[in-house]
């Protein structure tokens, strides 16, 4: 007689989502709301596009941006949410 044994294996997927070390908390200086600046990577982790679309964004001056001091771009948190919420399938 041949016994068999059934093997279950759970495999968690564990995201770990850092603050930059630039983040920024001044206002955006575009538009003068008290909303945070964040690095274009957080933007992208945030919104669930890619950075090539959010540059694209950027050139188009669909979402404010920043390079404070010549360093990393920034973009407006608030700017960013109202263009997602006008809808993403716009922009090709």
């Amino acid at each position: 007689m041949k016994r068999t044994k059934e093997i279950t294996i759970i495999h968690y997927r564990r995201r770990r989502v850092r603050k930059s070390r630039t983040a920024a908390t001044e206002c955006c200086p575009v538009c003068g709301s008290g909303s945070e600046m964040i690095t274009v990577s957080a933007a992208a982790e945030l919104t669930g596009v890619s950075r090539s679309t959010l540059y694209s964004w950027i050139s188009r001056h669909q979402v404010h941006a920043t390079r404070p001091d010549h360093g990393q771009l920034h973009v407006c948190r608030r700017s960013l949410l109202v263009r997602v919420a006008q809808g993403i399938s716009e922009i090709p």
